[in-house]
């Protein structure tokens, strides 16, 4: 029997909300792209915003940097002028020996001046009576900064010490003979006011006030107006103002060493002057009582090792409380004076407070030897210790060790101002040509020492020798000659060519001075210098 068949009514699925779920999913991850696409649109956006800020730092600072460059190229560059420079300017001086320009390197309205004298100091004395009430005019290049620096009481805290950018005014003062103040560089006198019994604190002051010069969009620098809008506006007037079209992209205040008139650790160290004495006299016979031997150079006048570390050390290191003794100090006055400063520096040697084959930095005789027995051979031995590049690294000796314990670098921040690693003095004549050696050099380069060859190389300009050489036995340029000729030096063509090129300059009138050596000597030797 068949049974009908029975269609049921389907069932109903169970409303989970799946889709909702799914559709939830898809938007939140949706979202999420979209959060890091802005996220990263954001980066990127501050990162150009960085990059373009770092950019616009950098054209602030070569436009710094290529105008001083301007500068001391206009200045050298000066015919018929001689220069002389020193921290933030270079002076010229005319043919009359009158001072011609001055071209300043710290920022100012006026760069280059026809002249320098009283009225034009006057006038930026004038301008500078209220630096502090107009800030859109004036910048304080020495503000200082409250920097955090290990506490030498507990090295396992800090401090906030207050570091000044170019010239610490603690360590400048009064002098008085040798009296000096405590911590201060003899000669470098202060106007500003110091808290000797609180001198971390922000309330001392040297200022360097220099002006804004205000960069435009097309590269030009404008100046602002002495008459000032406000204490915080500046007008500008002249052929060179911002407008529109030309809107202010930042500004720049500097002002630029002279690191020639500092102090050169690299070749400094503790002079000792010494003379050949020219009458019977007691001041002629101590300058002569000490003879130096070869090798103690910071006994020989002239000689950049002469040059004393003590002005600018000698609070950390010791100072003579008096002159030095007519006639030699004792071993222990050498040891506590001068041996610090020879281990200071690169090349000069701790001569020893016993030796007695040196004349100990000009302060004891030397030994004489007996009639017939040998001079020291090597009496001085040269130090071999690595040049600074820095002067924070007098802190360490090259074991890393320190130095001296009072050499610390917070003192040394306090000196640095005085002190350099780098004096790249010009190698040039008040002509603006080349200077002339003096130490002849054999002309056969075989016969030459390795000293001959760093001199020769040393005067050597565009492959050019400007040093006299002496006829070898067999003169490579010539006839054969001897080196004990008085003659036939000259016959040697460069020799010939370097003497015409003095005489020329002596011929001609000395530029600052206003007058020329022939005219000041007349007649050499029957013929007038100008003809040679």
């Amino acid at each position: 029997m068949r049974r009908p068949l029975r269609l049921h009514k389907p069932t109903a699925l169970p409303r989970t909300g799946a889709a909702l779920v799914i559709a939830l999913l898809f938007l939140l991850l949706l979202s999420a792209v979209v959060l890091a696409f802005l996220a990263s649109s954001r980066t990127e956006r501050r990162n150009a915003s960085a990059f373009s800020a770092s950019l616009e730092s950098a054209r602030l600072a070569d436009t710094t940097v290529n105008l001083v460059l301007a500068q001391i190229r206009e200045a050298t560059s000066q015919n018929g002028s001689a220069w002389a420079s020193q921290p933030g300017m270079i002076r010229t001086y005319g043919t009359d020996g009158q001072p011609a320009r001055a071209f300043k390197l710290y920022s100012s309205d006026r760069m280059a001046p026809s002249a320098y004298g009283k009225t034009e100091m006057d006038a930026e004395a004038l301008a500078l009576a209220d630096w502090q009430g107009q800030p859109a005019h004036f910048a304080d290049l020495n503000a200082p900064a409250s920097v955090p620096r290990p506490d030498p009481a507990n090295p396992t805290q800090t401090k906030n010490a207050t570091l000044f950018p170019i010239v610490d005014p603690r360590a400048t003062g009064a002098v008085d003979g040798f009296d000096f103040d405590a911590g201060a560089v003899p000669g470098a006198n202060k106007t500003a006011s110091v808290d000797p019994a609180n001198p971390d604190t922000t309330t001392m002051r040297l200022p360097m006030p220099v002006r804004w010069l205000y960069l435009l969009a097309d590269g030009r620098l404008a100046a602002p107006s002495a008459a000032a809008g406000t204490n915080r506006t500046a007008t500008f007037s002249g052929s060179v103002v911002p407008t529109a079209s030309n809107p202010i992209v930042g500004r720049i205040a500097f002002w630029t060493d002279d690191d020639s008139s500092k102090v050169n650790l690299n070749t400094a160290s503790e002079g000792s002057f010494w003379d050949a004495p020219r009458s019977i006299a007691l001041n002629e016979a101590r300058m002569g009582w000490a003879i130096p031997v070869q090798g103690e150079f910071q006994a020989v006048a002239g000689h950049p090792a002469s040059t004393s570390l003590s002005p600018v050390l000698g609070a950390l290191l010791g100072r003579p409380t008096s002159p030095l003794p007519a006639f030699g100090m004792s071993t222990s006055d050498y040891t506590s004076y001068f041996q610090p400063y020879y281990g200071l520096a690169p090349r000069i040697a701790d001569l020893g407070a016993g030796n007695k084959t040196t004349s100990r930095g000009g302060t004891a005789q030397t030994t004489v030897p007996s009639k017939g027995a040998p001079l020291p051979s090597a009496p001085v031995v040269y130090d071999t210790d690595r040049l600074y590049s820095t002067v924070d690294e007098l802190v360490f000796k090259p074991d890393r060790s320190a130095n001296a314990a009072n050499l610390t670098a917070t003192e040394l921040s306090r000196r640095d101002f005085f002190l350099t690693t780098q004096s790249r003095s010009p190698e040039t004549t008040l002509f603006g040509t080349p200077r002339i050696s003096l130490w002849p050099v054999m002309s056969n380069a075989t016969h030459r020492s390795a000293r001959d060859r760093l001199l020769a190389f040393c005067a050597t300009t565009a492959n050019q020798p400007y040093y006299f050489e002496r006829a070898a036995v067999s003169n490579p340029g010539g006839t054969a000659g001897s080196a004990r000729s008085s003659s036939e030096d000259m016959a040697i063509a460069r020799n010939q060519d370097l003497y015409r090129y003095l005489t020329r300059m002596l011929a001609g009138t000395v530029p600052g001075f206003g007058s020329s050596f022939s005219a000041k000597w007349g007649a050499v030797g029957g013929n007038r210098v100008a003809t040679a």
